[in-house]
């Protein structure tokens, strides 16, 4: 139905404000390798040579940075 399809539009505004909010808690080194890494798309590899670290180190940052942005998303989603 129509009513269903707004709500749903409606709730995945939300959950991006809320991506939004939770993304501006974490230091700017790890909002950084989230942007690069998983909204621009970037290899590891290019990741690391833009903030100058190998791949490997850049992959691992992307981990943890990825870990406590769900961690603060769904802190403050409650």
């Amino acid at each position: 139905s129509e009513n269903n399809t707004g709500e749903v539009a409606i709730e995945k505004e939300e959950n991006i404000a809320l991506l939004h909010k939770a993304l501006q808690k974490l230091s700017v080194e790890k909002r950084e390798i989230i942007v690069l890494s998983k909204l621009k798309e970037l290899k590891y590899k290019e990741v690391g040579a833009i903030i100058g670290c190998t791949e490997d180190t850049a992959r691992m940052k992307a981990h943890r940075a990825l870990k406590e942005l769900k961690t603060v998303y769904f802190t403050i989603q409650n």
